[in-house]
């Protein structure tokens, strides 16, 4: 409560100027794909290699997640959310493998350090490892051990609070945190029970770092990667609900049975030993029959527009990066903080879930070929592909075809942009725009790309305004165009929970 305090009282200022410019509209979009593509694809990667690290845990997770599954082995926004021990993989994970090492402020006037005695300066920076903070003994029991009962519901109380900081923590927090879950925790959902990951010779216990400066980066993780068997997956679906009928066979359902009996006697039969209502499955379909008059008649005819449909069994200082929120200060940031924070309430998430869902559908089609012929994957390389393809589509809607060919352009300049080696990233940081020019370290045709792209994007949405999409840079315009801020009426902006547990999960922006 103390801290939403604080971020609505940041926020709370008098808003002269309620739209984006151009350039900061580019900004927050680019900033979007450069960050989310990155951090997300670890998070994925080092959570992978912990599943194949720990089959115990991974088949808790399957476990779980299936029981929420409908027949068809879809899950549904609402019941995401609510899986405890996704969150806690998930939460593990960051927690143990940080994708990004240091938090930092700098103090705007002279300030007291609780009663240390010492008092910081104005412009002083201050830095939090949460590395080192994470993996502290002092603050959890056997720190390189990957447990994520830490962060079960009956369990969290024990964690002290600020000690766990993936992604930061008050009114700077990282602004798209919800949907960097939201697509971790889909991909994770639908992967672990499809697929199970295992440790190969080509495995690296410990992992194998690379030295990069800000972001946690392995050199590679290699697990093996095999189909999960389910001949009777979704067949209890009747049973658990309490609702009787034939029992099925894996692959089949009843199918047979009507090979075995001709149709209408086995018609007959269902209905004198099962009632007017009873559950039967063609193929691995779920079906609801019934025969009750009453019933039929709600369905056909009063409640028709609820079921219009047939059966679908038969159906085939750069003067634009210097405008994205991390790089603002002051008012600058409440302004467009307050502005773009409505492109990530959860209402704004779910519309993009189908988006989200439509990418892992072909990352999944992707992993197929490999794990038919049980082969090693590197997971790192794969999610990132994966998350190129959520970012591209939902940010600008793309499509990059990642998994067929990796000459897309979009694929192209990100994996330039974060596969400068060290000493390249620090002289970056470090030298001037002009040296950096002059000793060949700057990565300007890259941001030239993006901007190019974002710019082209916009202009061809002017010109067909009558054309609604559904990506961020499409809400980054709409809030450009409008006087007022216009937020969805069931969000709840107060709130960053993704799920219904007291934990909030932050979001840094390292570049």
């Amino acid at each position: 409560e103390e801290e939403l305090s604080v971020e609505r009282k940041a926020l709370n200022i008098n808003i002269v100027n309620k739209h984006l410019t151009d350039n900061e509209v580019m900004a927050q979009a680019l900033v979007f794909m450069l960050a989310g593509y990155e951090t997300t694809g670890t998070l994925l990667s080092f959570c992978t290699y912990e599943l194949a690290l720990n089959p115990h845990i991974q088949d808790i997770l399957c476990k779980e997640v299936n029981s929420v599954m409908d027949s068809n082995g879809e899950i549904i926004y609402e019941e995401l959310a609510k899986l405890p021990y996704l969150d806690s993989v998930i939460s593990e994970t960051l927690r143990l493998h940080t994708p990004v090492q240091r938090l930092s402020r700098m103090a705007t006037t002279n300030y007291p350090l609780g009663e240390t005695g010492i008092t910081l300066k104005a412009g002083q920076q201050i830095d939090f490892p949460i590395y080192a903070i994470h993996t502290s003994e002092e603050y959890y029991p056997k720190p390189f051990q990957f447990n994520p009962d830490r962060f079960m519901p009956e369990n969290r109380h024990n964690i002290i609070p600020y000690t766990y900081l993936p992604f930061g923590a008050g009114p700077r927090n990282c602004i798209g945190m919800r949907f960097a879950l939201l697509e971790a925790k889909l991909a994770l959902a639908h992967i672990v029970t499809k697929y199970k990951f295992f440790q190969t010779p080509n495995t690296d216990v410990p992992i194998k770092y690379k030295r990069s400066l800000g972001l946690t980066a392995p050199q590679r993780l290699i697990v093996g990667i095999e189909k999960r068997l389910y001949l009777s997956r979704g067949l209890n679906h009747w049973s658990k609900r309490g609702i009787k009928g034939p029992r099925p066979i894996p692959i089949f359902g009843n199918l047979l049975d009507f090979f075995i009996i001709p149709q209408p006697i086995q018609e007959l039969k269902w209905f004198k030993n099962y009632g007017k209502i009873y559950g039967h499955f063609l193929g691995k379909t779920a079906i609801l029959t019934i025969s009750d008059p009453k019933l039929i008649k709600n369905v056909l005819v009063k409640d028709f527009h609820l079921f219009p449909d047939r059966s679908k069994f038969a159906q085939t200082k750069d003067p634009i990066m210097s405008r994205n929120l991390t790089q603002l200060t002051g008012d600058d940031w409440k302004r467009v903080r307050s502005i773009v924070s409505p492109t990530f309430t959860s209402g704004k998430m779910k519309k993009m879930y189908p988006r989200i869902k439509e990418c892992l559908n072909d990352f999944m089609n992707h992993l197929e070929t490999f794990a038919l012929k049980r082969e090693e994957i590197d997971v790192k390389d794969m999610y990132g592909n994966y998350t190129m393809d959520v970012i591209a589509t939902c940010a600008f809607a793309t499509k990059t075809d990642v998994h067929k060919s990796l000459d897309n352009p979009f694929v192209v300049n990100a994996r330039i942009a974060f596969n400068t080696n060290p000493i390249k990233r620090v002289a970056i940081l470090m030298l001037p725009s002009v040296l950096q020019k002059l000793f060949g370290l700057s990565t300007s045709h890259t941001r030239e790309f993006f901007i190019g792209s974002i710019r082209q994007i916009m202009a061809n949405r002017t010109k067909s305004e009558g054309k609604k999409y559904n990506d961020f840079l499409q809400l980054l315009i709409d809030v450009e165009k409008q006087q007022d801020i216009v937020r969805d009426e069931n969000d709840n902006l107060d709130s960053h929970h993704v799920n219904e547990g007291k934990y909030s999960f932050y979001y840094i922006i390292y570049l």
